[in-house]
């Protein structure tokens, strides 16, 4: 299992996390760097799955959907 770190103060996060259980700032997955985000900082968007099915990655540039819903 890969662990992740949180882009603000460092704790660890895992996979399914979409908010630091530290610091409890919102992060989202970046895949194509394979880490994770601060949500709303550079451009970084929670794709709009993320209430309906808990995605917890960030929505493509330009887009609603990440990577993955936008294939369902």
């Amino acid at each position: 299992m890969k662990l992740f770190d949180c882009p603000h103060c460092g704790h660890r996060i895992y996979f399914e996390n979409a908010k630091c259980l530290n610091c409890g700032n919102l992060v989202l997955y970046d895949p194509e760097h394979a880490r994770f985000a601060l949500a709303g900082v550079d451009g970084v968007f929670q794709c709009t799955n993320a209430d309906e099915c808990a995605c917890n990655w960030m929505a493509e540039p330009g887009h609603p959907f990440c990577r993955a819903c936008v294939l369902n």
